[in-house]
């Protein structure tokens, strides 16, 4: 992954899981802003335009179900229907992985990942993202002519 003038939001309770983000990702990103408060995702989004979004799904002490996280991204989706949020757990199954995919999560990714796994979920989120604007673009235009 080359580096991007693109920016990152990622927000996880474990200040490891920031600092190994920032880490992997300095190289590949202009601005990578981290928190551990979920309470701050909307500021945070009035305040920045993110490229992406990085978010645990447990928030909580003994937390180990995603509600927090899928309620978050449900959030999320509402203010920015566009946001491209990849969802990261360390409590990760299949049915968890397709529910937060119904509700509109552009990936899931369970922690400990592997760096190049990471990485490559980012990429191809942002490739997503890429193309549905194109898409929209290119459906606008045909809009136009017709």
């Amino acid at each position: 992954m080359a580096e991007t003038n693109r920016n990152i939001l990622v927000v996880d309770d474990d200040p490891d899981i920031l600092l190994t983000t920032r880490v992997i990702l300095k190289k590949h990103f202009r601005s990578i802003v981290t928190d551990t408060d979920p309470l701050k995702i909307q500021d945070l989004l009035r305040d920045a335009n993110f490229d992406l979004i990085l978010l645990d799904m447990n928030f909580r002490m003994g937390a180990t179900s995603g509600r927090e996280g899928i309620s978050l991204l449900q959030k999320i989706l509402k203010s920015d229907p566009d946001a491209t949020v990849v969802l990261m757990t360390a409590y990760g199954d299949i049915d968890l992985a397709v529910e937060a995919m119904k509700v509109g999560a552009t990936d899931f990714i369970v922690k400990p990942w592997n760096n190049k796994r990471l990485l490559a979920t980012i990429e191809n989120a942002l490739r997503i993202k890429e193309n549905h604007k194109e898409i929209r673009r290119l459906k606008s235009k045909e809009d136009l002519l017709i």
